[in-house]
């Protein structure tokens, strides 16, 4: 599987993640983006930022990358390592991960995440970047922190899409 694919349908993922979040919104509310018109669809009332939780993750992952030579493995023990998924994960590599959106692994990036390498890939993507002393909790959703405008996170995973940049960190 290229790259292409591999973002084509991990972002497939996550919109669908997005779309089942935002559907949680009363009365329904949504966005939606062609990819190759580039025209967003709205059905938002309100323009203001609001937490994204997991979907931040992919973003995480890439700032990461940016200083680390290869990705931890991760055990994921459940709920004693605050995990969603109660009986654990087991040991996790960073394609599961983000797969299974482990709380345990996210939560081992977020502490060695380095925050000027956050603070580029939110401005190459073009998200609001997380607040100064931002938790680990905060970082991959577990509080309500990092907030972002819908529309923004929208385009960021259209241009995750289009990023044919390799990441060269081994797994």
């Amino acid at each position: 599987m290229t790259r292409r694919e591999w973002l084509t349908t991990a972002s497939g993922l996550f919109a669908s993640s997005f779309t089942a979040a935002v559907a949680g919104a009363t009365p329904l509310q949504y966005l939606a983006l062609d990819l190759n018109s580039r025209r967003v669809t709205r059905h938002w009332r309100d323009e203001s930022a609001i937490p994204f939780g997991s979907l931040l993750k992919p973003f995480l992952t890439l700032a990461y990358s940016r200083t680390h030579h290869s990705f931890p493995v991760v055990e994921c023990r459940g709920a004693s390592s605050r995990c969603w998924f109660e009986s654990g994960h087991g040991n996790m590599t960073i394609v599961p991960a983000i797969a299974h959106s482990c709380n345990a692994y996210f939560l081992a990036l977020a502490a060695q995440v380095d925050s000027a390498a956050l603070r580029g890939i939110c401005l190459e993507y073009r998200l609001a970047a997380p607040a100064a002393g931002a938790t680990q909790d905060e970082l991959i959703g577990l509080r309500a922190g990092w907030r972002q405008e819908p529309e923004m996170v929208l385009k960021a995973f259209a241009r995750l899409i289009e990023n044919r940049t390799e990441v060269t960190v081994g797994i």
